[in-house]
């Protein structure tokens, strides 16, 4: 039986996760800005993949592509700068996320001993919900591709899943 994800493939993931969970856990501008780096190279090394690759690789990296680009596109694109967060549905639930993990009572606790924390902490706000939508353009990604993997794998006709096998 032949697994759909490697066991390299799965420490890559494992590994971009943890550094997500770090952006999250402690989201500083470098953090953000370099998780946007890195997403943006996997988007790119996707759409390469659909390009170039036969087969059902050729499928999987288009449904790796086609759900990443959407997410980053809907919620990173200047078209929707006047209406993002109400856009994506995950908003609310980074909010909570945010709140849960960086409560807003510590910051009025070292508000008391040092002044400008509010704005590192609008600033942290920021960064957190940036790294946030980021991991879920990944997770979205890698359900395409998983979404895109079992309709190869189930064929949704005869014909194509022929072609398809056959161009392997």
């Amino acid at each position: 039986m032949r697994h759909p994800i490697s066991i390299r493939n799965m420490m890559i993931i494992v590994d971009v996760l943890a550094g997500v969970m770090a952006a999250l856990a402690n989201p500083t501008q470098f953090r953000a800005d370099l998780l946007l780096f890195l997403t943006q190279i996997l988007l790119l090394t996707g759409t390469l993949g659909a390009v170039f690759h036969r087969g059902r690789r050729r499928v999987t990296w288009a449904g790796f592509s086609l759900f990443g680009w959407f997410y980053f596109l809907l919620y990173f694109a200047p078209l929707f700068s006047d209406r993002t967060g109400m856009v994506v549905p995950t908003t609310r639930l980074y909010a909570w996320a945010f709140d849960y993990l960086h409560p807003l009572k510590e910051v009025v606790k070292l508000a008391r001993t040092r002044p400008g924390i509010t704005s590192d902490y609008n600033e942290m706000a920021e960064n957190f919900y940036q790294a946030a939508h980021l991991e879920a353009t990944l997770l979205f990604s890698l359900l395409g591709a998983l979404i895109a993997a079992r309709v190869v794998a189930r064929g949704a006709s005869g014909e194509h899943r022929e072609n398809v096998v056959n161009s392997d």
